[in-house]
């Protein structure tokens, strides 16, 4: 039926009208400022620009400056976050149990709401505890804190610990801020890889993210009434563009809007899109600060307007009332390490007349580093030294690129330059440092110790070893996990021997790897398995009576941390000038050549030396091929099977 001309002027006016009348959906601009891997950098640091200037760069002070300018823009709708690895790397470790200098200082500089990183769990569950206690003892504000996959459930002491710590901070799974009448729902995540990481985490565990996420999102938008999702992600990527675990993540929670992307240490000049969700990265140690702006008309998701990263360098001025803070902290970690090492943090101990690779440099070229071969060297050399007579030799050194923290530029070196080059970790004796350990293993697990770097550093890339005692090659055309095509132990002397498959061998790693060697027969698929063992042959059980004792005269074990053994080695240099400071020799401003990938086809060098994996492989080829030809014959018949194997045999 037609509808007549008045009749439909009537009601394009009616709806008109009434579209006037309704009131307007408003727009809402929200800025979001955030940080990753902080790592304790309170202080800033020196860096090598594009042009080879040395220049400072972070600093919690200069940060602080560039969050108030960067929330001045928007000052009702700025949110600050952080996505984990706040603490661990830098000589403010020292007050991490007493003080907790930076989440304090994150509280003053106007964080929001903050997520825990692996390495924030450095201290174990028990340590994370009293640094949340003490953080929340000194009545002073404090950033939220956030953990949406941790389960600490279990009935542990240590578990009960940190389960009433988080209840006293009010650490939660997720958190709802309003701004500007908009809500916004945050919750943090740690990923598989960060989650691996931590050997010291007895009866706690890391639900699967994907799943949690998927849950969290639900009650953020369902019941929270969230109009914006973000995700702090302690997860990462990878180096190739759109890969990596924050990808997937995105791929597979397509109702988170934005998430910060921590742990790996990127640095996004450009926010990466999945979907309708921003994955945002700002690089480590504070040397940018990320700035996201978008828009919003709810229920629309938000639209992405701006996205930038800001150098904190030496042309922001340092906020005054956070640069008081700091020095008082570094102050007490003078008292603290001048009352246990006789030691200030600015106290030259060394001097480079070269710059060294930066760790950046290392993960980017995995191999040898000269860096790598002075900490390993220095790991030999101290724990040479406080051997017994009667010991046997250190014959190698294992150093996982992972555990080298910070890196050193020409010129003086302080105590703080070499503490945060092995700044991880808590020993036995619960003071800061990952001590060195030193326990025999045989020549066949050594081998298969040095097919990390030739195959599982692939998967895992702060996995790559720096390594001393030894050399080695290999061919990476090879089967993985049996590439090494020659290698061989140097002494003390120079000299180079064969390494034995029955033989016991010493070796010096630090007490973190120790406990990781676990991780390789995970990676390996049980493949490779390496078992510390005593002088006699038997196996070693408690970590603690690997542990090096740096001072055979005081009673007990007193732990020789891995920072310490590299103090000692640079001060064991001779000084040019007599009244200068030690200094590091030339031959460490590049890789000594200790180990290499020979890349070759033939096949004599592809098949050679096999091992274990190789004859696995080769079993399984021929048993296949076996089973391929059997079901030929059983096809053609035996008589056609005769004549078909005679022509063949002409060939051979």
């Amino acid at each position: 039926m037609r509808v007549p001309g008045f009749v439909r002027l009537f009601l394009v006016v009616a709806v008109t009208a009434l579209a006037l009348a309704a009131p307007a959906r408003s727009q809402t601009r929200l800025r979001i400022l955030f940080t990753h891997d902080l790592h304790s950098t309170l202080n800033p640091q020196t860096v090598v620009t594009t042009e080879g200037r040395h220049a400072p760069s972070g600093g919690f002070a200069r940060l602080a400056t560039a969050l108030k300018r960067a929330s001045s823009v928007n000052p009702d709708g700025t949110v600050i976050v952080d996505g984990g690895d706040f603490t661990m790397g830098t000589l403010f470790n020292a007050l991490y149990l007493t003080e907790s200098p930076e989440l304090r200082l994150m509280g003053a500089m106007g964080y929001d709401v903050v997520t825990f990183g692996n390495h924030d769990f450095d201290f174990h569950l028990e340590g994370l505890a009293d640094y949340l206690t003490n953080a929340r003892s000194k009545g002073e504000r404090l950033p939220a804190a956030i953990i949406s996959n941790l389960d600490i459930s279990a009935p542990t002491t240590a578990n009960g610990l940190l389960r009433r710590s988080f209840e006293a901070y009010g650490v939660r799974h997720l958190a709802v801020i309003e701004r500007k009448g908009v809500r916004i729902g945050v919750f943090g995540l740690m990923g598989e890889d960060a989650a691996a990481d931590l050997p010291f985490l007895e009866g706690a565990a890391f639900q699967d993210l994907v799943g949690v996420a998927r849950h969290t999102v639900r009650l953020l938008r369902d019941s929270a009434k969230a109009d914006i999702v973000l995700c702090l992600s302690h997860t990462g990527t990878s180096e190739n563009q759109h890969s990596g675990d924050d990808f997937e993540l995105a791929r597979r929670v397509p109702g988170i809007d934005i998430i910060i992307s921590g742990h790996t240490h990127r640095r996004f000049q450009k926010p990466q899109l999945v979907g309708s969700t921003i994955i945002c990265s700002a690089g480590a140690f504070g040397s940018h600060l990320g700035v996201v702006d978008v828009q919003l008309t709810p229920p629309a998701r938000p639209y992405f307007e701006h996205y930038e990263l800001m150098p904190i360098d030496s042309t922001l001025p340092e906020d005054t009332t956070i640069a008081g803070e700091i020095s008082a902290f570094g102050d007490l970690v003078d008292r603290t390490f001048s009352a246990r090492y006789g030691l200030t943090q600015n106290q030259i101990v060394a001097e480079s007349g070269f710059d060294f690779e930066p760790v950046e440099y290392a993960y980017a070229h995995p191999g040898e580093t000269g860096l790598g071969d002075l900490i390993a060297d220095a790991y030999r050399y101290a724990a040479t030294r406080a051997s017994l007579p009667g010991d046997h030799p250190i014959d190698a050194v294992i150093v996982p690129i992972g555990m080298i923290r910070g890196s050193f530029l020409r010129g003086p070196l302080t105590v703080a330059d070499v503490f945060q080059a092995l700044s991880l970790g808590l020993g036995t004796d619960k003071q800061p440092g990952y001590p060195l350990v030193t326990f025999h293993v045989t020549g066949k697990d050594l081998l298969n110790t040095l097919e990390i770097e030739t195959t599982l550093a692939g998967l895992k890339e702060d996995a790559h070893l720096q390594i001393a005692g030894i050399r080695f090659r290999y061919n990476p055309y090879r089967l993985p996990l049996n590439r090494v095509t020659e290698a061989g132990l140097i002494g003390l002397n120079g000299n180079l021997r064969p390494i034995a498959d029955d033989q016991l061998y010493r070796v010096c790693i630090c007490l973190y790897t120790g406990m990781m060697l676990g991780e390789i027969s995970s990676l390996s698929h049980g493949l490779i398995a390496i078992q510390p063992r005593r002088e006699d042959g038997t196996a070693i059980k408690d970590w603690k009576e690997t542990l090096v004792d740096g001072d055979g005269i005081q009673p007990g074990t007193q732990e020789l941390k891995a920072w310490m053994a590299l103090l000692h080695y640079l001060q064991s240099f001779s000084s040019p000038q007599d009244s200068g400071p030690p200094r590091i020799p030339e031959r460490y401003s590049t890789p000594a050549g200790r180990f290499k990938g020979e890349a070759s086809l033939n096949l004599i060098d592809l098949v050679k030396n096999p091992n274990r994996v190789t004859g696995i492989a080769a079993a399984l080829v021929l048993g296949l091929l076996s089973g391929v030809l059997w079901v030929i014959g059983r096809t053609l018949g035996k008589r056609s099977w005769f004549f078909m194997c005679r022509k063949c045999s002409r060939f051979f």
